[in-house]
């Protein structure tokens, strides 16, 4: 072990605090400054490590997108139809709409408090939501793109990941055509429900602020800007 380790940062603040010896003094401050550069150069390197990984994720992401299209496709072709024919040459349902119907339904997800507690933020999403443009087809698959499962999500993310699947199998469900066009439909789906959290997101954001911290709505703020920035990361990727 070097001179240096077996001194504690209090130790050398004591020593550069005594009027003993001008040479200690300087050496004791000297050592305590090579060491907050030390650690100043550790953390800068750990966050270069954190943002390069996180880049790698991101393209790796986006060069996933046509092959999770593609699987997609096989799956629904059976049953599946393009977007403009789902809507029937009419504007989509509106998203207050959307989601209080989601909601409805959510209520029947396992365990009975979880579905409960789905169909409760529901509900208040729905009202937020409001009159922008989002019917089942795109909460289908909008949904089905958040619910799939990344290798650096924390426990929360996949949490929610785990929501957004049930909601997408629910949402296919209740839309009768079973699905659109994978493809043609994430270029609309996928900008559609931005909006949407985009603009719940902007609601919560100012009630869990530090100012006026309230974990629930900065948690749903957060996730809600999470999601858009996925959604319409993946949109740009098809």
């Amino acid at each position: 072990m070097s001179d240096e380790s077996r001194c504690t940062d209090d130790d050398l603040r004591a020593v550069a605090a005594l009027n003993d010896s001008q040479t200690a003094r300087a050496a004791a401050a000297e050592l305590l400054a090579i060491r907050a550069e030390r650690r100043r150069d550790s953390r800068r390197a750990e966050q270069v490590r954190k943002l390069r990984w996180a880049v790698e994720n991101a393209i790796a992401k986006i060069e996933e997108a046509p092959e999770m299209l593609r699987r997609w496709q096989d799956e629904d072709k059976p049953n599946c139809r393009r977007h403009e024919q789902n809507h029937g040459g009419q504007m989509p349902q509106i998203a207050q709409t959307t989601l209080a119907t989601l909601a409805d339904h959510a209520v029947a997800i396992s365990p009975p408090a979880r579905g409960s507690s789905i169909a409760r933020t529901l509900r208040q999403l729905a009202d937020i939501a409001g009159g922008l443009p989002l019917d089942m087809a795109d909460a289908a698959v909008a949904y089905r793109w958040l619910g799939e499962p990344h290798e650096d999500d924390d426990g929360p993310t996949r949490a929610r990941r785990a929501t957004c699947a049930d909601l997408a199998r629910i949402a296919r469900e209740i839309d009768v055509s079973r699905g659109p066009q994978p493809r043609l439909a994430a270029n609309v789906a996928c900008p559609r429900m931005a909006a949407v959290l985009e603009r719940i997101a902007a609601h919560f954001a100012p009630l869990g602020a530090v100012d006026n911290p309230d974990p629930r709505q900065r948690a749903i703020a957060e996730t809600c800007s999470r999601e858009a920035d996925e959604l319409r990361a993946n949109a740009n990727a098809i």
